[in-house]
This record gives structure tokens, C-alpha cells and sequence, in this order.
């Protein structure tokens, strides 16, 4: 038996880490998924509830050669290899402040432990608020060894919406069709189950190296058929189960 304090130093690397192998860690990419070990500490009811939603620490990879551990997914409690230990029962006659393992939150602190825990893709869609449209807007420029701040940061660009649809509403992110028009000519069209990479796996890569946050937006999912238009020019977006997103080029 090993004892260790459950408390890491979340502002350090993995290989930085006087145990690396116990902050929550991937152990195994697959195409359905990932496997994850090490333990995480709650200061939630985590314990008493039917799933546990992990979000990501604030620790990013530093180097490539790293597995990252900032990991968002969300699995019921009775996973296999999921297990509940050192769990503070419920005691209102004990001091506000006697909670040992982890700071003041009124709650039951717990550690969970996770054993090489298989988590599907899917299940990182939990972390997800709603889906919306985005107009990628770009203007050409010749620069080379730079990133397109120029090209597609500019004032009004990249318009959002018309609105946000839960992620309870759309059903599967990767069942959805969707067409653009430009002065009312298709010159888009597409299905998002044809992504290279899906909203679950990219989800699960950008946070390997940055910690998302809520109200976050993430862009992905252009079909082929970019065109040039002209001050004017109407463009309109559809996403089956989302909307419409009307725009008019000044």
C-alpha cells in the first residue's frame, strides 16, 4: 500500500509531479474513446449523485512528449473502475470548517479514484451548453509565418447566432445537415457526420493543452465550397436542428 496526499500541484507538469501517475491522466486513445487512471479530489456531492462531471484543471501539457491530464467528461458513478474513498459523511453538529481534505464548501469532500476507466467520446458532449452558427468571414492578405489577426479578427467578423440551441434539443452533433447560400445560390452543403474529426474527439484534444471555460465557443465544421463575395452580397447559413443565420456583406 502507498499513501500519498491527494492534494497536487495543479500549476505543475505531470513529469514535475512527485507522483505523476496520480492526478487524473490519459492512458490510451481509441476511436470510441480514451482511457483514463488517477484519482481526482471533490469537494462536491459527487458521491451521492447517479454521474460525476470532471472538468478541466487548470494544468496544460508542456511539452508534447506529455499525456495530458486536463481532462472534461462526464460518466455515471457506477462506471467500472470509478471508485468513491475517504467520503466525509454528513455531520451538521461538527464545525463549518472541519473538512480535511479540501477547503470550506459545506459539502462532503471525497476522492475518486478512477482505474483505467473507459470514457466514450459522447459522453464529453456533457460539458456542452448548446450549439449555434458562425460566418468563418476572411480577407485574403499575403503574409507569410504569421497568424491571420488581419485576415479573420477584425471588428464584425465571425457574427454568432441567431441564437443558441441546448445540447438536449440538437440530439448528435454529427447527424446534421448543412447548406450556405450566397445571394440565394447553394454554395455549401454538407453533413456533419463527414467532419474529419468530431465535436467529442476535438473536445477532448483542445483540452489536453488549454482549460476551456463556460461561455467558451468553439468553431469547427466548414464544408468545402468557400467563395469570394461582394458588398451586398446576402449570405445565409442552415444547420439542421439549429437555425438560420442571415448576414449581409457591408
Amino acid at each position: 500500500m502507498k499513501l500519498i496526499h491527494p492534494q497536487m500541484n495543479r500549476g505543475k507538469a505531470l513529469r514535475e509531479q512527485k507522483d505523476a501517475d496520480v492526478p487524473l491522466h490519459l492512458v490510451e486513445r481509441r476511436k470510441d474513446g480514451i482511457i483514463v487512471s488517477g484519482i481526482r479530489l471533490l469537494a462536491t456531492q459527487g458521491g451521492i449523485t447517479d454521474e460525476i462531471l470532471v472538468f478541466p484543471s487548470t494544468v496544460k501539457k508542456s511539452s508534447s512528449g506529455e499525456d495530458p491530464y486536463a481532462l472534461a467528461f462526464a460518466i455515471p458513478n457506477n462506471t467500472p473502475g470509478v471508485k468513491f474513498i475517504c467520503r466525509e459523511a454528513f455531520d451538521y453538529g461538527r464545525s463549518a470548517w472541519d473538512h480535511p481534505l479540501a477547503s470550506r464548501f459545506e459539502e462532503g469532500d471525497a476522492i475518486v479514484s478512477f482505474e483505467n476507466v473507459f470514457v466514450p467520446c459522447e459522453q464529453a458532449l456533457d460539458v456542452v451548453f448548446g450549439y449555434t452558427i458562425v460566418h468563418d468571414l476572411s480577407i485574403p492578405h499575403k503574409q507569410r509565418y504569421r497568424p491571420a489577426v488581419k485576415e479573420q479578427a477584425r471588428d464584425g467578423f465571425a457574427p454568432v447566432g441567431p441564437w443558441i440551441v441546448s445540447h438536449d434539443e440538437v440530439g448528435d452533433p454529427m447527424a446534421l445537415r448543412l447548406r450556405t447560400y450566397v445571394n440565394g445560390a447553394v454554395v455549401q452543403e454538407g453533413y456533419t457526420g463527414d467532419m474529419i474529426f468530431s465535436i467529442p474527439y476535438l473536445l477532448e484534444y483542445i483540452t489536453e493543452f488549454m482549460t476551456l471555460a463556460p461561455g467558451d465557443v468553439m468553431l469547427t465544421g466548414t464544408p468545402k465550397g468557400a467563395v469570394n463575395v461582394q458588398p451586398g452580397d446576402e449570405v445565409v447559413t442552415e444547420i439542421e436542428r439549429i437555425g438560420r443565420l442571415v448576414n449581409y456583406i457591408a
